[in-house]
């Protein structure tokens, strides 16, 4: 039996032609606004590239499913390390530093697009939770490899967004009270 793989961020792409294509229709969008709109899908197929690779058909029965529920693991995992130096310390704190940051394009979005602060968190919360459902689904069913269910993950993710939500909050306030004087 033949399989193929498919790029995730193929769908992404695909979802944000359609989704471009509708918000198009909408006259009253400044320029700026249509083009953020699409920096928002360029990031949202990267996020859906890195987070979820390449989608195997017919899928791998038997692939491995990891599952960490324990917050701030990454911590405990760091203080069994003898040689900060070492190549697999540097691979794991890259990963929770990578985590971190990947959802501060999120946050400047939805800042940028003046989403309320509860309502941010609790999107860039369920987005978070949502990828890491996805990739334990996926994960099981042998339609990714080595993929799971990450606590940490929801944590940093959420926490890179909210950071940049409140900066990108503050500095659009400076500027507003700055144009009005």
């Amino acid at each position: 039996m033949t399989s193929f793989a498919l790029p995730a961020a193929l769908i992404a792409v695909l979802a944000g032609f359609i989704i471009m294509i509708k918000d198009g229709r909408k006259k009253k969008r400044t320029s700026v606004n249509r083009t953020m709109v699409v920096l928002f899908w360029i990031y949202v197929t990267a996020v859906v590239h890195v987070t979820l690779g390449t989608l195997q058909f017919p899928p791998d029965i038997g692939s491995p499913v990891r599952v960490q529920l324990e917050p701030f693991y990454f911590l405990d995992e760091w203080a069994t390390y003898r040689n900060l130096y070492s190549e697999s310390f540097f691979q794991n704190a890259s990963l929770t530093v990578y985590n971190f940051i990947m959802f501060m394009p999120y946050g400047f979005f939805l800042a940028y697009f003046k989403r309320g602060f509860f309502t941010s968190v609790f999107v860039l919360f369920f987005s978070s939770l949502l990828i890491e459902t996805t990739q334990l689904v996926l994960s099981f069913l042998g339609i990714t490899w080595i993929r799971g269910f990450n606590v940490d993950d929801l944590i940093m993710n959420t926490a890179g967004g909210i950071i940049v939500y409140i900066i990108t909050w503050l500095v659009l306030k400076i500027i507003k009270m700055l144009k009005r004087d």
